[in-house]
C-alpha cells in the first residue's frame, strides 16, 4: 500500500506542481501590458502572414483557369464570413467536392 500512494504521488505530483508554477507565470505574461503590446504587434504579423498565403494560392488557382476551385474558393469565404458556416462542414464540404472533381477527372482522362 505504501509503494502504491508513492508511486501516485511520484507520478501526479511533479506534473501538478510544473502545471501550477506554470499557470502562475502564464497568468503574470496575460496581465502585463508590455505583453499585450507584444501579442497585439504579432497578431498584426499573422494576418500579414495569412493575407500572403491566400494571395500566392489564390493566384495558383487563377493560373489554373478552372471555374470549380474559384467557385468553391470565393463560396467558402461567403459560407465563413457572412452565413458563420462552422469551419468543419466548409472543410468537409470541399474535400467531398476535391474528392469527387480528382474521380471525375480521373475517368475522363482514362476514357
Amino acid at each position: 500500500m505504501a509503494g502504491a500512494l508513492l508511486t501516485v504521488l511520484g507520478t501526479v505530483l511533479p506534473p501538478l506542481v510544473i502545471i501550477s508554477i506554470v499557470s502562475l507565470f502564464y497568468q503574470a505574461f496575460r496581465e502585463s501590458v508590455v505583453a499585450n503590446w507584444a501579442l497585439s504587434g504579432m497578431l498584426c504579423g499573422v494576418a500579414a502572414v495569412v493575407l500572403d498565403v491566400v494571395i500566392n494560392m489564390a493566384q495558383g488557382v487563377i493560373r489554373q483557369k478552372r471555374i470549380l476551385p474559384l467557385v468553391i474558393m470565393v463560396a467558402s469565404f461567403v459560407a465563413l464570413r457572412y452565413f458563420s458556416v462552422n469551419i468543419l462542414v466548409v472543410i468537409l464540404a470541399c474535400a467531398l467536392i476535391g474528392a469527387a472533381d480528382t474521380l471525375r477527372q480521373e475517368r475522363r482522362r482514362a476514357a
